[in-house]
């Protein structure tokens, strides 16, 4: 469990020898096939610094962070502007949808679903399972 993040200072040195200690621990007390990862980070509105020890590699890692933020009902999506362009294009998406299901259930007497916003939009895509159901 060796970091290839150098330390900046002597706390982060003796913040990342801890963090070993603790890593090799939890390491000892699982039992085999397990992973895992510790996250420690400082306290603090200043920006501060964040690592992880693991058994896993970053991508798994992020993988099994990004799966936890999906089941508890939290985005993995990157900055706020990102996240407003998104939700902007999520809901102009919608909009659209429902403007065709309109005009194609009046050309041909369909039946296709409408939504009034994004929320209907998304569950009825966790019914039919395009996304999955989020425990929250």
């Amino acid at each position: 469990m060796k970091s290839d993040v150098p330390p900046e200072n002597a706390k982060d040195d003796n913040a990342r020898e801890s963090m070993q200690a603790i890593g090799s621990s939890v390491y000892e007390l699982l039992p085999t096939g397990w992973g895992f990862f510790v996250l420690c980070f400082q306290f603090g509105d200043a920006p501060g610094r964040m690592n992880f020890v693991s058994n896993a590699n970053r991508e798994n890692v992020l993988a099994v962070m990004k799966e936890f933020l999906l089941k508890s009902g939290k985005s993995t999506a990157g900055t706020h502007a990102e996240d407003s362009e998104l939700m902007v294009a999520l809901v102009e998406s919608v909009k659209l949808q429902s403007h065709y299901a309109k005009l194609l259930n009046q050309h041909d007497g369909g039946e296709r679903m409408q939504f009034e916003n994004v929320a209907e939009w998304i569950e009825r895509l966790r019914k039919v399972g395009t996304l999955p159901e989020v425990d929250v």
